[in-house]
């Protein structure tokens, strides 16, 4: 339809004509109820009456109805054909560029704001797709605001990622379907595939390109021309043109304008951070100088959050309850700045880093001092006091009593949490004092109003046992052979629960209702981890999101649909999240953003960086090939959250994809000559494959146990790997790698025997064993007498036989790398003192060998961690349930 001047729709009375606007005509109108300017957007007649077109309007107005954020043009209403929105004075972007370039630093700011607000975006699962100059709006105060998603959708999860399907309507385009404009389209957009967020990166990365160039990156004489640009060929380089822009720019540039999208950068969130990191690289000093003084703004802003947080919290008692009747409850996010110096352990798997106190008030996590010093705090979300419980330097997966006066906490002796061991639970009042043991059993716990503590403990055999608050015996509540059961939640009866079932059949996955007075168990929802009660909802983790559901606790019956409480949240996939709930209706979660990422680097013996050889990304496993020249190291792909397996070319510095399944691969080991890898796939089951990528792989071991790869003889006729027992916990097994392959224990006991090495001739072994009541490193002869000689006295882990025969490399609890000479073997087995060589950093991983040695034991190349540039934080959304309420 066509408006007039004075012509009115609904409340809204048109001022004057704007001009087309994306896929309608757009005029500027007076909002007469609320005495302000807005903007409707319409379809004309010629398409009005077209479904399809129509069909897209009206996706457009939902998708724009749910975004709320200052860099995206709010959508006010939709109202009678027409879509009522933010009016804004000043310009678009391409109008900005008409006269060519623009300073580094306004390009620099423009794409930052866009970057953030493509982020809010794709948090709520939206993706763009049509991003370019027409379609941002620079304000006359240099605000940027996106607009006309028009072309956006509700972005589908991949289906290994187990996402469901949104309750909202959903239009999405079909494989092969081209929409966009050409010369801003991503690789994938122009060969018709399915897209996600990460198409909207490349179209920023060609917006900002355009910014500082002038110059389209793509454009050719025809739209086929164009499109096989995008597909084949790089814009020219930017120094080319502007020889005042920093190398550092140029890469930020080059990085969103990678062709495979796994190598492009993964989130805009990283484009706005790499873009505000530029402090000390940009084009002129003014942006340094803006670039540190939004940095120190956006901290002095998140303290003050902080502040206001326990201003809000006090005058609501941070409880639903206290809202006045009738007063419509308004879910907001804050940030929580953690102590200064304190940062969440990353050392510490994601679902036992904190736990919410049931009031709202209070956090108990697990901290990480820049001394390395590790402890248990509470934090008050009322009024930023903060302190730290005495005794708890290796306490995790804390969890507190239902009346928020008391926490307990998991306590393991020398091993991670995901391995056997030994392992206790203590207790102490949140305001301080001496913890008090309550039991022989550790892990994810619940504390019900029963006083009854529910514990899912294990492995190899994850169960759930319960034990009375006050301490007593151990009882099992529910095993079954077929299932492992993980994170148990009491309902407000103290007598059911509910908990994450993973079983061998993986359809049967989810989460479960069990009761204390029952084996008989109900699958609730299925393909989802992690769950908790507040609030009428169950609340889990599916994806890489936490959802809640309704869930009537007394008739035990789920309604309505799942919506998404928030996204990105840290996790390891399959195993756990880093959120925590209350029963105030609060959410407190850690994010992906504030997380660090590692490196890898060769370091001399003394600890000096000799070189990087890698970008930063999520690294895990790293393994010399015997010639040194090649590296294999684990990856996480952050689009799936799984890890694979890549081979870096050391001479070359080129890394190339060795394993695609959507599953975890994350240990390895090379054949002695190099020709093959072989790798853990498939739920842990063993593979081999071909190191030249010459073909795919081939099933070696299948035994439905979990295993990791360790080495292969230097002869090469036998693998050895660790695999969990039924009643053994951690063995040392091998394989021959001929004849029948028949695997047999090396070294199978009730003890964690993990990492190990052979030595030169393969006569001995250096392996790990807790068999103290810590891991400590010891070398085993392999013969009938299996003569043993403990090399660690004080804890060690991750050995390594130096390739001369001389030498044994460890860690020790303190990160710091040792050096014990050797020599001779069998009863003449001799080993010198211990000596220190320099301490490393790597990241978190109860699995993951962070370091392996150059055959001459001169160089280590380390997967070092790099801690995340932002203030360490946690994002709290009060009044979640207000989300539900609108359903």
């Amino acid at each position: 339809m066509s408006l007039s001047l004075g012509s009115r729709i609904g409340q809204y009375e048109i001022v004057a004509a704007i001009g087309a606007g994306g896929m309608g005509e757009v005029y500027r109108a007076k909002d007469t109820t609320l005495d302000r300017d807005v903007a409707i957007k319409v379809l004309p007649p010629a398409v009005a009456s077209d479904p399809g077109r129509l069909a897209r309007f009206d996706r457009e107005a939902r998708t724009l109805a749910s975004l709320n954020h200052p860099n995206i043009a709010q959508v006010y209403g939709f109202e009678g054909g027409a879509l009522i929105m933010e009016y804004l004075e000043g310009e678009t972007l391409r109008d900005r560029l008409r006269p060519g370039a623009l300073p580094a630093r306004k390009a620099i700011e423009y794409a930052t704001q866009i970057a953030r607000g493509l982020a809010a975006a794709h948090e709520r699962g939206i993706i763009h797709r049509d991003l370019k100059p027409e379609n941002v709006f620079v304000l006359r105060d240099g605000q940027v605001k996106i607009l006309d998603f028009g072309l956006a959708r509700q972005a589908s999860a991949p289906a290994s990622s187990g996402a469901t399907q949104t309750a909202t309507a959903q239009a999405g385009t079909d494989p092969g379907t081209v929409l966009g404009t050409v010369s801003y389209m991503s690789p994938e957009q122009v060969r018709g595939e399915p897209l996600d967020a990460r198409t909207d990166l490349f179209s920023l990365g060609v917006v900002l390109y355009e910014m500082l160039s002038g110059q389209r990156a793509f454009r050719r004489d025809t739209t086929a021309e164009t499109m096989t640009a995008i597909l084949k060929d790089d814009p020219p380089e930017l120094g080319a043109t502007r020889s005042d822009l920093s190398p550092a720019l140029d890469r930020i540039v080059r990085h969103s304008l990678e062709k495979n999208p796994l190598e492009r950068f993964q989130t805009a969130r990283d484009v706005a951070f790499a873009l505000d990191s530029l402090s000390g690289s940009g084009s002129a000093a003014a942006v340094a100088t803006t670039t540190r003084s939004r940095f120190a703004g956006e901290r002095w802003a998140w303290l003050s959050v902080t502040a206001l947080l326990g201003l809000v919290a006090a005058w609501q008692g941070v409880t639903r309850r206290s809202v006045p009747d009738g007063e419509p409850l308004v879910p907001y996010q804050m940030t929580l700045v953690l102590p200064t110096g304190i940062r969440i352990s990353p050392g510490v798997p994601p679902v036992y880093r904190f736990a919410l106190s049931p009031d709202g008030r209070q956090l108990a996590f697990k901290g990480l001092g820049a001394d390395g010093h590790r402890g248990l705090w509470i934090q008050s979300l009322t009024s930023r006091v903060a302190r730290e419980l005495a005794d708890t330097s290796e306490a995790q997966a804390p969890l507190w009593s239902p009346d928020s006066r008391q926490v307990a906490f998991s306590m393991r002796s020398g091993v991670s949490m995901s391995q056997s061991g030994s392992s206790e639970i203590r207790r102490v009042d949140a305001t301080g004092g001496t913890p008090v043991t309550i039991g022989p059993v550790g892990g994810a716990a619940s504390w019900g109003s029963a006083g009854v503590l529910l514990v899912s403990s294990g492995p190899p055999a994850w169960r759930l046992r319960q034990i009375n608050a006050s301490g007593g015996p151990v009882a099992e509540v529910l095993a079954k052979a077929d299932a492992q059961m993980f994170h148990p939640a009491f309902l407000p009866d103290g007598r059911h629960f509910l908990y994450a079932g993973i079983t061998t059949n993986p359809a049967l996955n989810g989460i479960y209702l069990g009761s204390l007075d029952s084996t008989e168990t109900t699958l609730v929802v299925k393909d989802a981890i992690q769950p908790g009660y507040a609030n009428g909802a169950v609340i889990f983790a599916r994806g890489d999101a936490v959802m809640a559901q309704r869930f009537d606790a007394t008739r035990l019956t789920l309604s309505g649909v799942p919506i998404v409480l928030a996204a990105d949240v840290v996790q390891v996939p399959s195993y756990g999240f880093a959120y925590a709930i209350s029963q105030a209706g609060t959410l407190v979660y850690e994010t992906d953003l504030a997380t660090s990422k590692s490196q890898l680097g060769w370091f001399r013996r003394d600890g000096t960086l000799i070189a990087t050889v890698s970008d930063e990304a999520d690294y895990s496993n790293v393994e010399l090939s015997r010639d040194g020249k090649r590296l294999a190291v684990s990856v996480m792909e952050p689009s799936v959250r799984t890890h694979d397996i890549y081979i870096v070319d050391l001479e070359r510095g080129v890394r190339q994809r060795l394993t695609f399944d959507p599953s975890d691969e994350r240990s390895m080991a090379w054949s002695a000559d190099g020709r093959r890898m072989y790798f853990n796939s498939k739920g842990l089951e063993l593979y081999s494959k071909a190191s030249d990528f010459s073909a795919g792989e081939e099933p070696l071991l299948a035994n439905h146990k979990s295993k990791d790869l360790l080495e292969v003889s230097p002869d090469g006729r036998l693998l050895m790997y660790r695999e969990s027992g039924e009643a053994t916990a951690n063995d040392i097994w091998v394989m021959p790698l001929d004849g029948e392959r028949t695997p047999r224990p090396l070294l199978q006991s009730r003890f964690n025997e993990t990492f190990a090495s052979f030595s030169q001739d393969g006569r001995s072994i250096v392996y790990v064993s807790d068999e103290s009541g810590q891991s400590e490193v010891y070398v085993m002869r392999l013969n009938e007498s299996h003569a043993k000689s403990q090399l660690s006295t004080k804890g060690g882990t991750y050995p390594r036989w130096s390739r001369d025969g001389r030498e044994i490399f460890y860690v020790a609890p303190d990160r710091m790398v040792m050096s014990v000479p050797v020599k001779g073997d069998g009863a003449g087995f001799q080993a010198g003192t211990a000596t220190p060589l320099f301490r490393i950093d790597p990241p978190p991983g109860a699995m993951s060998v962070p370091y392996d040695v150059s055959a001459d034991g001169q160089r280590f190349i380390v997967n070092t961690i790099v801690p995340s540039k932002l203030p360490p934080s946690l994002t709290v959304l009060i009044n979640w349930p207000a989300r539900l309420d609108k359903q």
